[in-house]
């Protein structure tokens, strides 16, 4: 898995983490050490926007949350 300044967007923890992970015997880790931290340091670019949250609320609101 290389990690290099010049492929800055595919510096995030996730990313990393889904990497090292998948790996079926081994891994080998490349690059600049300063790049990996960086990417470990990036929790999320993007935040994910989902309506998750409102939704739970919303049904656990109800007088019959199971009821759809």
């Amino acid at each position: 898995m290389p990690f290099t300044y010049q492929m800055n967007i595919m510096l995030q923890r996730k990313l990393i983490y889904t990497g090292v992970t998948r790996a079926r015997k081994a891994i080998l880790l490349l690059g600049e050490l300063g790049a990996f931290r960086k990417g470990i340091a990036i929790i999320e670019r993007h935040p994910r926007e989902t309506t998750l949250c409102r939704r739970l609320t919303e049904y656990s609101s109800r007088e019959d949350p199971f009821e759809f």
